[in-house]
């Protein structure tokens, strides 16, 4: 391998050496004859045995406004020769009539110097060609002095009907040249930069802001880049989708990488999107083809970002807000409810079901009230979860709540209309759904026999019931040849109250050898416990108050929580619905003050929310115990 290397190197340093007859820069325009209210374009090619920015230097040009328009490089290695065409568009803009010469243009390639031939090109007034063409066309011997002056009076008007045209031409032209020249001015672009707008930098609180970032290269880069993920102040995010394309600007084509991300502002006031950043790496020499295959370079590592975006998030209307308004901001919301037992006995559970689905941020949504049922029906706690789905650009997706009653009469019941409000972010009101009323009929139990009796009527008559003993007697097993272990239990349990300390002592034996083994810690519940309460009042920020409630799960568990909802959890914790919301409810809260402003994590935020934390590990430990 060392001695391929060396012979490689040799041969890239004599083909350096005899790269200077290879080396070829030419320049053209696409016109050589233009008016004062045409460009030109003028492109530069350089072909070279590398694959440097060759960049030519520009002679001076007083008679032109220059404008770079393009920059286009192709590179590769044919015949284990390492070579390039560069290819710059430049945009000329006469400023005065007459002939005029652009300039030789030059570059430099290991200390030689190349340059490119002069161009001569031809500029007039606008119309000033058109009425010379025209002159030559009429002018003829005049006959006569009559036919001399017709001839001269059809001049006259043809000349004054040319230039009326020629003005009014170079007038549009003019008025278009400016804002042409602009566009293509801001249309130069690097070889690689982002981009991030969002669709609005005014929103109401929940509702959603589509961010749109995308990063342009003009080729591809060595490697995969890496994306930094713009932070958020006062907001959270939701990722909707990430896509590729192309886009042509000014004369390049640009590949290009786009991340969509909804946002929504979760405390009024002012609020930030951070820069997005992307890190790429790109060739920084002709030898890195050779150091590519050979020395694992990587190239130049660069780096593009955007800039940060403020967006203004307004508090919700005050006027018109509904009782039942829980949170929910969007559009085009549906609730549904059912019970999943409408004719049920009395004592037998029934599980009310209501789902809100819509577009917006369903988990800003808060609990809904459980429903009131007067004192026929014990109701307890209601449990909720949500899931997210996404439809073009728009997040939405479904809240379902559950809550259990038990009827605890008979008879029928109307469960009331359930109502639910939300904020019409199109509309820009309150609107308010509901469902009709829900029937439940409730049957008496049902009565329950014992298995030793049964009853019997003697004819059709109840009051002659009586109860028939089934059996009276008990058939005893005989013991056959008892085996010599089955004798050894046999006198164990001949020996009455002594033989309980026969199974004391085995049972003492075993925990001990597990506890010496390590397979059962007797204390792991109550060290978990103590750990998690120690954790929380010395926790100076909130991320140290969920992180112990977070290991005190993991230490219940018996294995990291990962990517497990609260529901989960609480599910394999075997908590109550009760229990398992204020859990649920805790780790929201969890979740939205993480990316809430600092200054809206306070101490007495804090203090608040360790109190909730070490209340709700003390329930949790009673439950399961």
């Amino acid at each position: 391998m060392n001695f391929k290397k060396l012979f490689l190197s040799l041969f890239f340093v004599l083909a350096s050496l005899c790269a200077y007859a290879e080396v070829q820069i030419t320049a053209n325009v696409n016109k050589t004859l233009v008016d004062t209210s045409e460009d030109i374009t003028l492109t530069i090619t350089v072909k070279a045995p590398t694959t440097r920015d060759l960049s030519p230097i520009m002679p001076s040009l007083p008679n032109f406004n220059i404008y770079a328009s393009g920059q286009d490089i192709s590179r590769g290695m044919i015949n284990g020769k390492v070579s390039s065409v560069q290819v710059f568009t430049y945009l000329l803009t006469p400023r005065f009539a007459g002939k005029s010469t652009i300039g030789s243009f030059t570059v430099n390639v290991d200390g030689q110097t190349y340059t490119t031939e002069p161009i001569e090109v031809e500029v007039y007034r606008a119309g000033q060609g058109n009425a010379k063409t025209s002159l030559n066309k009429t002018k003829k011997p005049a006959k006569n002095a009559a036919y001399t002056a017709a001839n001269n009076s059809q001049i006259v008007q043809t000349l004054t009907n040319i230039a009326a045209a020629a003005a009014k031409n170079a007038a549009s032209q003019s008025e278009a040249k400016a804002a042409d020249a602009k566009n293509k001015i801001s249309q130069v672009a690097p070889d690689f930069f982002m981009t991030a707008k969002t669709d609005k930098t005014t929103a109401y609180l929940n509702e959603q802001i589509t961010l749109k970032i995308r990063f342009y290269q003009a080729f591809s880069t060595l490697g995969n880049p890496l994306y930094d993920r713009p932070k958020m102040e006062g907001l959270i995010s939701e990722e909707i989708k990430t896509s590729t394309g192309y886009e042509t600007i000014g004369s390049r084509q640009f590949a290009f990488t786009e991340f969509d991300i909804a946002v929504f502002g979760i405390v009024p006031g002012q609020a930030k999107i951070g820069s997005a950043a992307i890190s790429y790496n790109v060739a920084d020499s002709a030898m890195d083809a050779f150091d590519l295959f050979f020395s694992g370079r990587t190239g130049i590592t660069k780096k593009v970002e955007t800039a940060p975006i403020d967006i203004s998030i307004r508090p919700l209307p005050k006027d018109g807000k509904p009782t039942s308004f829980y949170g929910a901001v969007g559009a085009d919301y549906k609730i549904n409810a059912e019970v999943d037992n409408s004719a049920t006995q009395a004592g037998a559970p029934i599980t009310l079901t209501v789902s809100i689905s819509g577009n917006g941020n369903m988990r800003a949504i808060g609990n809904l009230p459980p429903p009131d049922l007067g004192g026929s029906f014990r109701v307890y706690e209601t449990t909720s979860s949500s899931s997210t789905k996404i439809q073009n650009t728009l997040v939405g997706g479904t809240k379902v709540y559950k809550t259990i009653i038990v009827p605890r009469a008979t008879g029928k019941y109307n469960i009331a209309p359930i109502e639910f409000s939300y904020f019409d972010t199109n509309e820009k009101i309150y609107k308010t759904i509901k469902l009709n009323d829900i029937s439940l009929e409730v049957s008496p139990a049902a009565q329950e026999t014992s298995e030793a009796s049964a009853v019997s009527f003697a004819g059709d008559n109840p009051a002659q019931a009586r109860v028939e003993k089934l059996s009276d007697d008990i058939s005893y097993i005989k013991n056959g040849q008892l085996s010599l272990p089955s004798k050894i239990l046999l006198f164990i349990a001949n020996l009455g109250k002594i033989n309980y300390l026969v199974f004391f002592f085995i049972a003492a034996a075993l925990l001990f050898y597990f506890i010496d083994k390590g397979s059962i810690d007797l204390l792991s519940s109550r060290r978990a416990l103590l750990k998690a309460k120690k954790a929380i009042i010395k926790a100076k920020e909130l991320d140290g108050v969920s992180d112990a409630l977070e290991d005190y799960l993991e230490a219940k568990l018996g294995e990291p929580i990962g990517s497990k909802t609260m529901e989960n959890v609480s599910q394999k914790l075997a908590l109550s619905a009760g229990l398992s919301a204020k859990l649920n409810g805790l780790w929201e809260e969890f979740s939205m003050l993480k990316y809430a402003p600092s200054s809206m994590v306070n101490a007495e935020t804090l203090e608040d929310s360790a109190k909730k934390t070490l209340n709700l590990i003390e329930e949790i430990e009673k439950e399961i115990r």
